[in-house]
């Protein structure tokens, strides 16, 4: 039997006991890993849960001439925290820094549960991979209007294929992309993946690329026909799009393009240097693959063929 977050829940802690999640200065997923962090902590603890930074303004994708990242409206706002109870709680009460996501025997203690640390590269979703269920559920019933309506207006993509530029560095001569972090995934890769995945699939399998790059750095992927550019909407809309895309391919070391993976029910393909932890749960990578897509794809992981031609036959 699966079980929920509702089944592992303490006794009841004082109403004075209060988890914060403290958004540090990041692009969203990121801020969503520290937000899913905090919000499984507070539903296995039964905690008010105190969301804090959404509204924050980031100078740096303004200085760099990129879209500004401003996710204020978003997301509605949390119910259930006064002004009141949040100012008392960061005045007196003890501060837990990075509780971990399990019930807690001390809750009847008052204390500030805080959230702010985003987790380590080597495995991002590390506790919240097992309630991926509830996480998906709290971010939907979070949605402002707008978003939802934003999200209904696009047709679902078949393949999602995340191209991360941005803040993003080229790769340096003599560098070995499996030991180098914040560095851009290698178009002659994504090109690769395409054909590949149309060898697989047996037809020419429409792409749709979502990126923060120009038209002129995606012009060798957009000239292999059917491929075409998701122009930009709000960046919750870009990363609930991908996830609801048939197959879901992500960019090395990008939170943003891991969050459309593990929000998907698709295949989700992964640069093969840049695999650290399972993105997903196993119950939903033995029905639908997870990992590289290397070599011949005709040898490709028996899953992602039967994923693959699954689809197309659908198409």
């Amino acid at each position: 039997m699966v079980s929920s977050i509702s089944d592992h829940k303490v006794r009841a802690p004082s109403a004075s006991s209060l988890c914060w999640a403290r958004l540090p200065r990041a692009g969203l997923g990121n801020l969503l890993l520290v937000w899913a962090r905090a919000s499984v902590f507070a539903n296995l603890n039964g905690l008010p849960l105190w969301v804090s930074g959404w509204n924050r303004i980031r100078v740096g994708p303004i200085l760099r001439g990129e879209r500004p990242r401003y996710y204020g409206g978003y997301f509605l706002p949390q119910p259930g925290v006064s002004c009141w109870s949040k100012l008392r709680a960061r005045i007196c009460l003890p501060r837990v820094f990075e509780p971990a996501l399990a019930p807690s025997p001390g809750m009847n203690r008052k204390s500030l549960y805080l959230f702010s640390e985003i987790p380590h590269w080597k495995d991002y979703f590390a506790g919240i991979r097992e309630w991926r269920n509830e996480v998906r559920q709290a971010l939907n019933e979070m949605l402002a209007p707008r978003i939802r309506q934003e999200i209904h207006h696009y047709q679902s993509p078949i393949v999602s294929i995340h191209v991360r530029r941005g803040d993003f560095r080229e790769l340096r001569s003599g560098e070995d992309f499996a030991q180098v972090g914040l560095v851009r995934t290698p178009t002659d890769y994504f090109k690769s993946i395409i054909i590949s995945l149309r060898h697989v699939a047996g037809c020419t399998l429409p792409v749709t690329l979502f990126s923060d790059g120009s038209d002129g750095e995606l012009d060798e992927l957009l000239r292999l026909g059917d491929v075409h550019r998701h122009r930009p909407a709000a960046a919750i809309t870009d990363l609930l799009l991908m996830s609801r895309s048939k197959v879901v391919v992500a960019s090395a070391g990008s939170t943003f393009g891991y969050w459309a993976g593990f929000l998907s029910d698709a295949p989700l393909i992964l640069h093969p240097d840049h695999i650290h932890a399972p993105i997903r749960p196993p119950s939903v990578n033995t029905c639908c693959y997870e990992g590289s897509a290397v070599g011949e794809p005709d040898n490709w992981p028996r899953l992602l063929r039967d994923n693959l031609r699954a689809i197309s036959a659908a198409c």
